[in-house]
């Protein structure tokens, strides 16, 4: 096991895995009357929000 790979195993237990946008600012997200839009996916990944 890598010391990277250590590491990480021994972190705490936190939120479950989910959809990480990246890249969420002001200026990748529209605003419409009834809902909210993100924009700009280019970074986006799956993993720990934490």
């Amino acid at each position: 096991m890598s010391a990277l790979e250590a590491v990480w195993s021994s972190l705490p237990v936190g939120m479950p895995p989910s959809v990480i946008h990246g890249d969420a600012w002001r200026g990748n997200v529209a605003v419409a009357p009834s809902t909210t839009y993100l924009l700009d996916f280019e970074r986006t990944s799956w993993g720990p929000p934490a």
